[in-house]
């Protein structure tokens, strides 16, 4: 918990060796934290002593739709565990083969379920092998706290083709929608987003941008290079990304997504599920191109008719909120040169703004710290920032690395994937709407894998 916390760590300023270290401690301790888990759980899910004990195994690339025990396995056993100290009701996404599969709860119930391809630019990130091509996606209800339930998988028949609306090779209608909200993409790769829940008028863009980082010579203040520790873009206005648009249409009872690629190493998956009432952007950029000898700073907005005032809100590291104003501060009169890099501030779980007039409340709850601001009326802008990988820059800042933030993996640019969650409501009920954005932050289960030649009939007599 202490290297997590370190501010090296979450910032990412830190030397490529140093990082590297940090990677590989606290993969050892994930390990190790992970094998307690399973011997736990062989403890926990066992109706007698019986030495038959399978393994219950983690599977620590599911961000990338990466898991050899589900994806090679004709039949295994899904365990969702709740650590939280509340009811867990979750849906839970498996990656799989190109196959029909079967799920049964501990009941014997047969679950509704959704196949849904994985994106062709998750399939092909550097470094990825997998057989996995589709997600497995259902519903797990009331999962007790602390406690857990067990899932029966068995794989069918194979898919003949893959269940979308698309592909399509032009944006004309493209749309899904549910009780809360409506979405539309352009012909810009522009996400819309119309809230449809009770009268209020609420629009809301969302599109990736990107500054270009500021190159000098670090002699004097006004020479500073963006870099590890600096933020220093070249423009007040961020520029647009390259474009070349494709998208696909998956629709199920289960969830709706539209599979979006911006360009070569921009892309994400928009997603809401069925009685949600929230927005998941899962994000995937890279690696960053710099073969035009630019160092480039990307940033996800999400641009809306809300009249904040120039007020917004970031979380003081996971804690309570904290009240930010466009060029001010709280305690001195302030002297801005620096008018963007100077109005970022740190964003480890929510950023949000307020329109007092409408009574509406727009957060964006991300899955690592990152920057943010409202550098406009209506507009969160979140620098697409991960643990390691912040940007790719290809000066070095001169505070203390000497190195540029120009990190590879694989031969290539560093590709990051990431999650930012876009949560609406009225700001009459604003305690229901903050506990729901907590709720969907913390209540996240653990997942065990359980490869297994038993029937549900076989498996149930023996094991919870």
């Amino acid at each position: 918990m202490g290297l997590m916390q370190n501010h090296n760590t979450i910032t990412g300023t830190a030397k490529s060796h140093v990082t590297s270290d940090f990677v590989k401690i606290l993969h050892q301790s994930i390990t190790n934290g992970k094998r307690m888990a399973s011997e736990s759980m062989k403890k926990w899910a066992s109706r007698d002593n019986t030495s038959h004990v399978p393994e219950f195994h983690s599977c620590l690339l599911l961000n990338i739709s990466s898991c050899n025990y589900s994806s090679d396995s004709k039949t295994f056993i899904v365990t969702v565990y709740n650590p939280t100290a509340q009811l867990l009701t979750t849906f839970v996404r498996i990656p799989v083969q190109n196959f029909f599969h079967s799920v049964s709860d501990f009941a014997g119930n047969d679950m509704v379920t959704q196949m849904v391809p994985i994106p062709k630019q998750v399939k092909t990130i550097p470094g990825r092998v997998s057989s996995a091509t589709m997600e497995l996606v259902f519903l797990a209800e009331n999962i007790s706290p602390l406690g857990f339930q067990s899932f029966h998988v068995k794989r069918k028949n194979p898919i003949a083709k893959e269940p979308s609306n698309g592909p399509h090779p032009s944006i004309n209608s493209l749309n899904v929608q549910t009780e809360f909200y409506h979405l539309s993409v352009d012909t810009q790769g522009r996400v819309h987003v119309y809230y449809t829940k009770g009268a209020r008028d609420l629009h809301i863009k969302q599109y990736y941008n990107y500054y270009e980082g500021f190159e000098g010579s670090n002699a004097v203040a006004y020479q500073q290079s963006s870099g590890t520790h600096i933020f220093r873009p070249k423009q007040e206005n961020s520029r647009e990304v390259e474009k070349n648009i494709t998208y696909q249409i998956y629709k199920g009872d289960l969830v709706e997504e539209i599979h979006l690629a911006i360009n070569d190493w921009i892309s994400q998956v928009i997603r809401m599920y069925d009685s949600k009432d929230i927005i998941e952007f899962d994000w995937l950029i890279g690696p960053i191109p710099v073969n035009d000898n630019v160092g480039k700073e990307i940033v996800s907005i999400f641009a809306s008719n809300i009249q904040n005032n120039g007020k917004f809100y970031t979380d003081s590291n996971g804690r309570e909120m904290i009240k930010r104003k466009l060029y001010k501060r709280p305690h001195y009169k302030l002297s801005l040169v620096e008018k963007v890099a100077g109005n970022y501030y740190p964003v480890t779980t929510k950023i949000s703004i307020e329109d007092k007039r409408q009574m509406l409340r727009m957060s964006v709850m991300n899955d690592r710290s990152q920057g943010g601001s409202s550098l406009m009326p209506g507009k969160i802008e979140l620098m697409v920032v991960v643990l390691i990988v912040q940007r790719r820059l290809l000066s070095d800042d001169g505070v203390g690395l000497d190195e540029p933030l120009n990190e590879t993996a694989f031969g290539t640019g560093v590709v990051i994937k990431g999650k930012h969650t876009l949560v609406v409501g009225s700001l009459a009920e604003k305690d229901e709407l903050v506990l729901r954005e907590k709720v969907e932050f913390t209540s996240q289960p653990w997942i065990f894998f359980t490869p297994t030649s038993r029937t549900f009939h076989e498996w149930s007599q023996w094991f919870e």
